[in-house]
């Protein structure tokens, strides 16, 4: 048996009734608000995937697009890196050549030089070629009677520039290649006016031997003195000279016993080859001297 208020007895129809109206109503707001709750986090899941689903696109593109660029960037690197390896490779490959071509125009390979015959300077009128048939075991050269003479080659200058000279001599015994360097370092006779020598006698020549057709010349540090433009006068004076002999394919320069790599000092110094050629230059005739 329910009591009203107070526990002062029964409760009245109108009470109990006032009773339910009020739990149905807090049972009606709990319902709304729970509702509500729902829809506020439907509302906030569907925002947040907007939102961050372009915030990944973008960073997709992002990260790709640094991608690309770091492989564009080393593609560009390799290419520089290639291009500036080719450039330096070929000027290291022109500047030797150069170097080379300043003592010796001849570029032939040293088979070539040594299996083929070289160009004889000598003239119709006095033929300077010595047969190779005429060679003597020390080694000395026997002159024909036909023959007339040897050629040595001096040095004339016009102003700075200076001119390769030939001169022909008799020869009356016979002659070796020592002989014609020697005749080189003398220089020049009195009558032959105008004409110097860079093979002077501060040059010591140690000594001269052939094989194979290679005269190797074996020469005092003396050979150093000077600049670059005498040097090369120097040599082409010593090639031309031998060269007249027709079994010699090629010569060959030692400085007391060891070939160096460059003759001269300094920025004046040029590049010796192992074998010299024919000097690709033109020749003055003196004439014939007794």
């Amino acid at each position: 048996m329910s009591r009203g208020a107070g526990g002062q007895g029964p409760a009245s129809p109108i009470e109990a009734e006032n009773r339910a109206i009020l739990i149905l109503g807090g049972i009606l707001l709990l319902l709304v608000f729970l509702d509500l709750q729902a829809s506020e986090q439907i509302n906030l899941r569907a925002s947040t995937d907007e939102v961050t689903r372009p915030a990944a696109l973008i960073q997709e593109k992002i990260e790709n697009g640094v991608d690309g660029s770091a492989e564009r960037l080393q593609g560009i690197r390799e290419a520089v890196r290639g291009e500036a390896e080719d450039t330096v490779r070929t000027g290291v490959e022109n500047g030797k050549n150069a170097l080379d071509e300043r003592l010796v125009p001849i570029k032939r390979p040293i088979d070539d030089i040594l299996n083929s015959k070289m160009e004889d300077p000598g003239s119709s009128g006095v033929d300077g070629r010595i047969r190779p048939e005429q060679l003597q075991a020390d080694p000395r050269v026997q002159l024909a009677r036909t023959e007339k003479g040897y050629h040595l080659y001096f040095l004339r200058f016009d102003g700075s520039h200076s001119q390769i000279v030939r001169v022909s001599r008799s020869a009356d015994g016979p002659i070796s290649y020592l002989d014609l360097l020697n005749y080189l370092r003398s220089g020049p006779r009195d009558q032959e006016t105008g004409l110097l020598t860079a093979v002077d006698r501060t040059i010591k020549i140690h000594s001269v031997s052939e094989k194979d057709g290679v005269i190797t010349v074996d020469m005092g540090d003396g050979i150093h003195r000077m600049g670059a433009s005498i040097i090369r006068d120097r040599i082409h004076q010593i090639c031309f000279t031998l060269f007249q002999f027709s079994n010699v394919k090629a010569v060959r320069i030692l400085v007391d016993g060891q070939k160096p790599d460059y003759l001269g000092k300094g920025q004046e110094r040029l590049k010796l080859p192992e074998y010299l050629g024919y000097p690709d230059r033109k020749i003055q005739v003196y004439g014939s001297s007794s």
